[in-house]
């Protein structure tokens, strides 16, 4: 065998390994969980804090940044999240008014006292990233690095963000330098669109690409789930996070509504006024969201626990968006398509190769257990083999290599890919050995 059909031959291979070692260490993402501290929290979320990985605590009046911890009930309630999820970090969020008078200083001295001698491992900062022009991006920047020298090392900094557009590389750098992690906000969406005044949230790639396209680390990358419902008014360009409705109480609307429009005899009526939307997630955006985070190799996902039907009136059952994503999470693995992932990057090729069928290079029929790569199950070694078929027509052009000798190669490399399936355990029949050409 010439040199360069040998170094094909034994890229196909490193590849594949390489691969199999990637989804065999292939770890579970991460399930940030926001619970509301007053006016209670229920036993039904204490029951599902196992789950979560971190823990991030609010409610209206304990996140005013002003408040210091230091109510008995408050480090009461904390210490009860905490004995129901002993694995998890819990941190406290914060909210930072970025308007005239922001002065970074005077911010990190808040941050500071708001966990200071409190049984927080980090805090979540929450703030107005949507609408931030470029002074303020640069305030928000000094910000981040002056916090992280002050505050104690052992403690996490997280924060929400809005990312509607390309970001700076000099606030960029800040945030991968600073954060253990952004959690990752949509914008409003299908504010705009005709039809019901309930309406799914539909994710896509377009809110992720200011990140997902730079440098910054996908490891630091959670997907926000806002889980309410959010009334969306086409008129006005902000939302607003106290409009947030609980997905039990989005069901009961649903419900009111149709009840409505049989009244009124109209198939899309709303009792809404003026084009006012109520957009929500359902199980199918939150499993889309979940599939994201898998299909990006993200770090993992938000949800606010205390908006997730708890009571179950929706489906019959407790926590539907949770379940949705964790069943996303448990079944990794075995994902046969992604959505919302830009393309164009090292870790979206990998994560195609493990998710989706990339190449349609063998015509021969396999059960349906068995692996190909023309099936919703491609064998590993499917998307390397569809670039160096790619890479084969090149070289055809470039070297002058005649087709015959093209195509006697692809054939060889059709082989190793069935016989490397066959070797790891995904086929059970040995392929059949390639005939040898005569002297």
């Amino acid at each position: 065998m010439t040199t360069w059909k040998l170094l094909l031959v034994l890229g196909l291979a490193v590849g594949v390994t390489r691969c199999y070692k990637l989804r065999r260490h292939d770890e579970k993402p991460l399930t940030v969980c926001s619970v509301n501290m007053y006016p209670v929290i229920s036993d039904a979320i204490l029951s599902k804090l196992a789950v979560c990985g971190h823990i991030i605590v609010c409610n209206d009046d304990f996140c005013k940044s002003s408040r210091q911890l230091k109510n008995f009930s408050d480090s009461k309630r904390v210490a009860l999240i905490r004995s129901k999820a002993p694995q998890a970090k819990i941190l406290r969020e914060v909210e930072i008014q970025f308007n005239e008078s922001f002065d970074p200083d005077q911010a990190v001295q808040t941050v500071k006292a708001s966990v200071a001698g409190g049984p927080f491992d980090g805090v979540e900062l929450v703030f107005d990233s949507a609408h931030l022009d470029q002074p303020r991006q640069i305030k928000y920047a000094q910000f981040l690095k002056l916090l992280k020298r002050n505050l104690d090392d052992n403690l996490m900094i997280t924060s929400s963000f809005v990312c509607q557009h390309y970001l700076p590389a000099f606030l960029l750098n800040a945030m991968s330098e600073v954060l253990d992690y952004v959690i990752l906000a949509p914008s409003c969406q299908n504010a705009f669109a005709e039809g019901n005044a309930l309406a799914p949230r539909v994710y896509t790639d377009s809110e992720a690409t200011c990140l997902l396209n730079t440098n910054f680390p996908r490891s630091k990358i959670i997907l926000g789930l806002p889980t309410g419902g959010m009334l969306v008014d086409p008129s006005v360009d902000r939302e607003s996070s106290s409009s947030l409705i609980p997905y039990g109480n989005v069901c009961e609307l649903q419900e009111e509504q149709q009840r409505h429009c049989e009244e009124q005899h109209q198939q899309n009526c709303s009792f809404f006024e003026d084009g006012v939307k109520l957009i929500y997630d359902d199980p199918n955006s939150a499993g889309g969201r979940a599939l994201q985070v898998v299909g990006c190799k993200l770090r993992g996902i938000s949800i606010a626990l205390s908006y997730d039907d708890p009571a179950g009136i929706c489906v019959g059952s407790s926590f539907p968006l949770l379940s949705a994503v964790q069943d996303v999470f448990e079944h990794r693995s075995s994902v046969s398509g992604i959505r919302g992932c830009p393309c164009g990057t090292d870790e979206s090729a990998e994560v195609e190769h493990a998710f989706k069928p990339p190449c349609h290079s063998s015509d021969q029929h396999q059960p349906d257990d068995e692996c190909s790569c023309n099936s919703e199950n491609p064998c590993d070694g499917c998307k390397l083999l569809n670039r160096l078929q790619g890479a084969m027509k090149t070289s055809e052009h470039v070297a002058s290599i005649s087709k015959n000798v093209a195509d006697k190669v692809l054939e060889s490399l059709d082989k190793v890919v069935v016989l490397i399936s066959y070797m790891l355990g995904q086929n059970s029949k040995m392929p059949e050995p390639v005939p040898q050409a005569a002297p």
